[in-house]
């Protein structure tokens, strides 16, 4: 049961499994109590997974993306197969989705206080902001990445679809 005033905690929608020496820095939690103010929460929807450079090496970039955000909006249709005798599932619509990325575990840690202290506060301004998806966008990303070289976390916009 959600205490009266709190916000119900953002769905997830998935887990990937991890190879070992990797871990997620952040739990649904800690998005969702960083992102509470932001008027569409209520929208987002969260999913933790493995799609990373970071497990892709040898890295020949100086840093990774940590967290990763999608906005899209198109119109909202049910695929042909579903149509000729599938189960009904509709395409589409407006969706505002985060997905954790991992990260080395022995630097989960200081990760995680960095991801609190600047990375989510970086993102919540700017979803807050005059760049927040509206109107006719259709594709809108941005990307919390973290410098090794330089230990700066930074956010990294897409080009507006």
């Amino acid at each position: 049961m959600i205490p009266d005033g709190a916000l119900p905690p953002i769905p997830t929608l998935g887990k990937s499994q991890l190879p070992r020496g990797f871990s997620y820095p952040l739990g649904a939690s800690a998005v969702g109590e960083a992102l509470a103010s932001v008027p569409q929460y209520d929208k987002f929807t969260l999913s933790f997974s493995s799609q990373s450079p970071i497990l892709n090496p040898p890295m020949r970039i100086p840093g990774y993306p940590i967290i990763r955000f999608t906005y899209s909006n198109y119109p909202e249709y049910i695929p042909r197969e579903a149509s000729l005798g599938g189960r009904p599932r509709r395409q589409g619509g407006e969706r505002w989705h985060f997905d954790i990325l991992p990260v080395l575990f022995e630097r989960r840690a200081m990760l995680q206080q960095l991801l609190i202290s600047t990375g989510l506060p970086l993102l919540r301004d700017w979803l807050t902001g005059p760049e927040t998806p509206a109107g006719q966008t259709k594709r809108l990303a941005c990307s919390v990445w973290y410098f090794e070289d330089s230990g700066v976390m930074e956010l990294h916009k897409e080009e507006p679809v």
